[in-house]
């Protein structure tokens, strides 16, 4: 989850002293589309999410919502039809195999598995995997005005994904693993600092946090005597990646495909949550589900336990899941973060998260028109990023707007999308107040002009302020403006037109708009021009406009799941072209990425 990210203008006000000192002042099948839907359980949130960008304080990121996972249900055929992704039915878990994997839901990549059964014991396991390779070829351009350049050239990067579990009758326990994670061959970037959550500032696949547990858990599933496809009780407890809720804005568990870019690790928390599905009428048990639940976070956007960071959620939501892909629900996660050393300077942040879909037939023809929308707010205070302009901390309040629409031809041969969202920006930082909303470092805008050109800006300022010979050591929270290229402090329009034409081919293609919420400005820039506006090449800005960029994308064995398919490759080749605005410095920023994956 993105939770507790700085804004340009407030770091700039943290970083001012510093700044000045210099100059002598004072987060299935490959290239799905993101599911708009909740994650097929009932959902709570939890707080790395607020799913999904300096002095440093940025407003928090909520906790992920944690989703009731859904009951099996045997197949009537041998094989089932996916839905399309966009829909409630299509989260992983909305899938159902063939027995004996009936008794499972299906793997969180949609991908294939195997699983086998002890007779008369009413004991399943099951074992899948995923290995995955990417080449990409990336834009070069500067960070700074001190003539630092991304400087990274074509690049190899590799992952390999495995999970297994064992089934007993009503309880489940599984774990999964991504292993060998990094970059294997190429030319890492040129920009100093280990702020980057995808290390591209290095080479090498056996680093410590090349292995990393995503999950070790249990899940029990009761239903009543009639075993009717609604559970009533649905329990989790364990290691677990974030579960999504709505369209993934707040948390990402890093186990979804985006419509473009890439998707990397995840969101991940020690998690104890109930769900229920109390109320009975007539014969039926309604799909209204009640959950609650805590967290202690390992890992997301802004905190991380192995760097001496605690950050704990209470959350808490109600779902309904109704027929025809019907969804509407509310969440509230309240968390808790101090940060690493002696002076903890605490965060306490509340968020409020209300998400609806529905689908709309579009005549007897079986085109279908499918809406979705995402709205969250987060208030609190935190100490995050001290200032002198506010020594005592700053108070949190922000938001975000997010709404997915789509068309579907029968069959599923043509699909067009219209995305956009709106997430607030803070203002004037002598306010004391932070506004900046960050999405989720997963939930993917665009190719170019988010995940690289503003992701290169934020390391490189990192650089800057973490460069002694210019400012004697970075403020503190200053790591947190590092987010990837998170979506934050933006507006965008997104349409997208995706054709399959053949089982095994897909096209698409799309076209983003960008305007930013706030000045554009860069921190250390900004503070050393006295709080003017200032960019990443040290030049004065005057508007909004952040640019645009056109994507394109060619996906070969994506065609239905089988399971005849033991093993099921694919190759998923992407292309972005930006166009940034001369504010955040003009040109064209070109970006070549080729994905190869065995699902097994």
């Amino acid at each position: 989850m993105t939770w507790m990210r700085i804004g340009p203008w407030m770091l700039g006000v943290g970083v001012a002293q510093v700044a000045w000192a210099q100059d002598g002042s004072a987060p299935q099948q490959p290239v799905e589309p993101e599911a708009p839907v909740v994650d097929t359980d009932a959902a709570v949130a939890t707080e790395d999410g607020a799913s999904d960008e300096p002095e440093v304080a940025s407003a928090p990121v909520v906790s992920e919502p944690t989703t009731i996972p859904e009951v099996p249900v045997p197949p009537v055929a041998p094989e089932v039809e996916p839905v399309p992704e966009d829909t409630v039915a299509s989260h992983p878990h909305g899938a159902w195999l063939p027995e004996p994997c009936a008794a499972w839901p299906a793997a969180s990549d949609g991908g294939p598995r195997t699983c086998w059964d002890v007779p008369r014991s009413g004991t399943t396991f099951m074992v899948s995997g995923q290995a995955r390779a990417i080449g990409t070829v990336y834009p070069d351009f500067p960070v700074d005005d001190e003539g630092t350049e991304v400087g990274q050239g074509p690049t190899l990067d590799q992952r390999l994904r495995l999970s297994a579990g064992v089934g007993w009758h009503a309880m489940t326990v599984s774990t999964e693993w991504d292993l060998f994670t990094g970059q294997v061959a190429g030319d890492p970037w040129d920009i100093e600092g280990q702020e980057d959550a995808r290390r591209r500032d290095r080479m090498g696949v056996l680093h410590r946090d090349s292995f990393v547990p995503r999950r070790a858990a249990f899940d029990l599933v009761l239903r009543d005597k009639q075993g009717r496809p609604v559970p009533w009780l649905i329990a989790q407890g364990g290691l677990m990646p974030a579960t999504w809720w709505g369209l993934g804005i707040l948390a990402n568990g890093g186990d979804r495909d985006a419509l473009f870019g890439r998707v990397d690790r995840g969101d991940r928390m020690l998690r104890a949550r109930v769900s229920v599905a109390p109320i009975v009428r007539g014969q039926d048990r309604l799909p209204l589900y009640f959950t609650v639940g805590g967290d202690l976070v390992i890992e997301d956007d802004t905190a991380q336990w192995a760097s001496g960071q605690r950050a704990y959620h209470v959350i808490a939501s109600v779902l309904w899941r109704g027929p025809d892909a019907t969804e509407a629900g509310v969440f509230f996660t309240q968390r808790v973060q101090r940060e690493a050393g002696d002076a903890p300077r605490p965060t306490v942040a509340s968020v409020v998260d209300v998400y609806a879909a529905g689908v709309v037939p579009l005549g007897a023809g079986g085109w279908a028109l499918h809406l979705a929308t995402e709205d969250a707010l987060i208030a609190g205070r935190t100490e995050r990023s001290l200032g002198y302009a506010f020594p005592e901390g700053s108070r949190l309040l922000s938001g975000a707007l997010v709404a997915h629409a789509h068309v579907d031809a029968p069959g599923g041969v043509f699909r067009a999308h219209v995305r956009g969202g709106w997430t607030s920006a803070t203002g004037d930082p002598d306010q004391g107040s932070v506004h900046d909303f960050t999405l989720d470092a997963n939930h993917n805008v665009g190719l170019v002009l988010f995940d690289e050109l503003m992701g290169g800006i934020e390391a490189g300022t990192w650089a800057l302020l973490n460069d002694e010979t210019l400012t004697g050591g970075p403020p503190q929270g200053a790591e947190a403006l590092v987010t990837e290229g998170s979506v934050r402090r933006a507006a965008w329009v997104w349409p997208i037109l995706e054709g399959q034409p053949l089982d095994w081919l897909r096209v698409r293609g799309g076209y983003l708009a960008a305007w930013s919420t706030g000045p554009i400005a860069q921190p250390f820039y900004t503070a050393r021009a006295g709080g003017v506006p200032t960019n990443h090449l040290d030049r004065p800005t005057a508007g909004r406009f952040m640019g645009h960029e056109l994507q394109w994308g060619v996906d070969l064995g994506v065609g239905p799941r089988t399971q005849s398919w033991r093993a099921r490759p694919s190759l998923m080749v992407e292309g972005g072209l930006a166009f940034p605005s001369d504010d955040l410095g003009g040109g064209r920023l070109a970006l070549v990425r080729a994905t190869a994956r065995v699902d097994f």
